[in-house]
């Protein structure tokens, strides 16, 4: 694949975050609807925009990378950054058993494709 469609690819990927941003931020109760299922207490305010926040930070990532693919350490960041939400959808499902896998499948997904578009393209890209 080519690098515009990975950049393509980023913003989108960018753009469907800054759902979570806002629902973080301005709705974080929805997370227990929609995400935080099995345990749906450890969801608070502080909890919403922490998680807003985390993926504001991703979305940015994202963005960067976006415009400029042949930076290699904005590149590691935001290929690193689909790891860190792999880990942590993982550590949340199966560990401490608060997300379910409907709420965990989407962004798995993601940060999945992602993760393997940008480790097979790395040399071609950077």
């Amino acid at each position: 694949m080519s690098a515009y469609a990975l950049s393509w690819w980023l913003v989108i990927v960018a753009s469907l975050r800054i759902f979570s941003v806002w629902i973080g931020y301005f709705s974080p109760q929805k997370f227990k609807i929609a995400l935080f299922t099995r345990q749906p207490a450890v969801v608070s305010d502080a909890f919403g925009r922490l998680f807003g926040t985390w993926t504001l930070i991703t979305c940015t990532l994202c963005v960067i990378c976006a415009y400029d693919v042949s930076s290699r350490s904005i590149y590691v960041a935001t290929m690193s950054s689909f790891a860190v939400a792999i880990a942590y959808f993982s550590l949340e499902m199966f560990v401490y058993k608060t997300v379910g896998l409907k709420g965990a499948m989407t962004p798995m997904i993601i940060a999945g494709t992602s993760v393997v578009w940008m480790a097979l393209g790395y040399s071609t890209y950077t």
